[in-house]
Order: structure tokens, then C-alpha cells, then sequence
């Protein structure tokens, strides 16, 4: 992979799509809700940026990504056949949406399927535990491309689904409260189609 990216160029002669994505479309489940959308400049998460100069969010369309890229990725465990999470982690999560005054479209760089290959590139930047090369794109999307609000990608923990990372330019807020977690009219059928087992509190899988 070439680390000289032009995405100027990539984007006018059509082998870069950008798509629009309405912000109320993207939830994320997040422990601190009073405190979102948050703005990580930690360089700890796949398109980080490597400079820690702005900040990146990470959102879904549906609660089962979300879902598989948090609690069911960080904090469960795979024994005897089913995953099993302790009801702390559970209940601990919050589902937001989000919201932006002015213009609810975002302007997101598709990094998947042919516009992905396009550019000489491949599911590796959402696959790979090595983020190297995922946040120099992340990067460079974000100086050379000055309109652009984040980047589209493959959700590597639900490989049928397409996950978000938002740009802390793009200046979502959160829109009306939090849901709890397990409050959510999906809980009970979600814990169900991944196989779920949840632990009380305390009691170690």
C-alpha cells in the first residue's frame, strides 16, 4: 500500500466516492452519555489520528454493530459454546443518537468494496490489528479533504454491517437522552441471536 495518498485527485476522478449519511441515522453505545459525543485523541482506535490533533468518534447504524464492536468485543468471553458478559458491562452501557444543527447529511469518504480497491487499498485497514496504516489514511482524508466528516468502513467485529468514524469537525451533538442499554427494544432479541449468556455481577465467566 502506498503511503502517498492523493485523495484530491481520487475524489475528482470518481475512484473515491463520497457519500452522504444523515447524522440521525448513527448510534453508538457509549458508558458516558452526559459526556458524548466523545472526541478521542488517545491514538488508541483504528482511524485515530496519529498526530492526536483531532478527535474521532465511532458510531453504527445498528445496535448489533455497535453491540459486537463494544461489549461483545472488549468484554466478552466464548465458553462452552455461547458468550458469556457479566450483567456489569451491560448495565453500565447507554444507547445515543446523534444530531447536528444546520445539516443533518454528512459527508463520509466510503472506504469499502470497489470505491476501497479503487484506491489501492483493501479490507486490511479494518482487519488488521496493526493501525499504522488506517490512521495515516484517516489522516490524510482529513487535511486533504476539507468538507469530508469521516470515513465509511466494514465493521471488523460484524463483517456484514458498515460501522462510522466521525471526524470532530463534523460537530454532532447528542440528540435527546440516552437510552439504557438494556432498555432498548432490541435487548432481549439481540442477546438471543449472538448467543448471549449474561453473568450477575461479580461472578467471572
Amino acid at each position: 500500500m502506498s503511503s502517498g495518498w492523493d485523495f484530491v485527485k481520487a475524489r475528482n476522478n470518481g475512484s473515491l466516492r463520497i457519500v452522504d449519511i444523515e447524522t440521525t441515522d448513527l448510534l453508538r453505545l457509549t458508558r458516558f452519555p452526559a459526556t458524548e459525543p466523545y472526541w478521542g485523541k488517545g491514538k488508541a482506535y483504528r482511524f485515530d489520528d496519529p498526530a492526536q490533533v483531532f478527535g474521532v468518534t465511532y458510531a453504527a447504524f445498528t445496535i448489533d454493530v455497535a453491540f459486537s464492536e463494544t461489549i461483545l468485543h472488549q468484554k466478552g468471553c466464548f465458553i462452552d459454546n455461547q458468550w458469556m458478559i457479566n450483567e456489569s458491562n451491560v448495565m453500565e452501557r447507554s444507547v445515543v443518537t446523534y444530531t447536528r444543527p444546520g445539516n443533518q447529511s454528512l459527508k463520509i469518504a466510503e472506504l469499502t468494496g470497489k470505491s476501497l480497491k479503487a484506491i489501492g487499498l483493501n479490507n486490511d485497514i479494518c482487519s488488521s490489528d496493526d493501525y499504522t496504516t488506517s490512521m495515516a489514511i484517516s489522516s490524510a482524508l482529513h487535511a486533504q479533504l476539507h468538507d469530508v466528516d469521516g470515513i465509511l468502513y466494514v465493521s471488523r467485529q460484524m463483517n456484514t454491517d458498515l460501522a462510522v468514524a466521525l471526524f470532530e469537525r463534523s460537530n454532532v451533538q447528542v440528540d435527546g437522552n440516552a437510552t439504557k442499554f438494556i432498555d432498548h427494544a432490541d435487548f432481549d432479541a439481540l442477546l438471543k441471536s449472538f448467543n448471549v449468556t449474561i453473568l450477575p455481577s461479580g461472578k467471572a465467566p
